[in-house]
């Protein structure tokens, strides 16, 4: 059991206790440990894919659509805005397709 004090801005404590391992991680395996590397970059991509597909069109009940939004990442984000800056930097002018990547990932991260 592992028990954790946090300061809060008015110098009081508030304690977390919880055990190692306790968690809803139903849709992630216990033990990954073993798991070869491209299995496991798989299961991530399709996890990235599916949330993607959820924002960008939301089909099915509302209730569903919003648990699954609940278990967020940052790769989703991630991929969305490389695949923005690497576009908007193709379209670029030659001399500055560089300075349009810079700009558009650090304004949209």
């Amino acid at each position: 059991k592992i028990t954790v004090k946090f300061a809060m801005m008015d110098d009081e404590f508030n304690d977390f206790e919880g055990r190692v391992g306790e968690g809803n991680f139903a849709s992630a395996p216990q033990n990954t440990l073993e798991e070869p590397i491209s299995e496991t970059i798989l299961r991530d991509l399709r996890q990235v894919g599916s949330k993607l597909k959820i924002v960008l069109v939301p089909r099915g009940d509302q209730e569903g659509v919003l648990k699954k939004l609940k278990e967020w990442d940052l790769w989703g984000p991630l991929l969305v805005c490389l695949l923005l800056s690497i576009m908007l930097s193709w379209t670029a002018p030659t001399n500055q397709g560089a300075l349009v990547f810079a700009s558009v990932f650090v304004v949209v991260w």
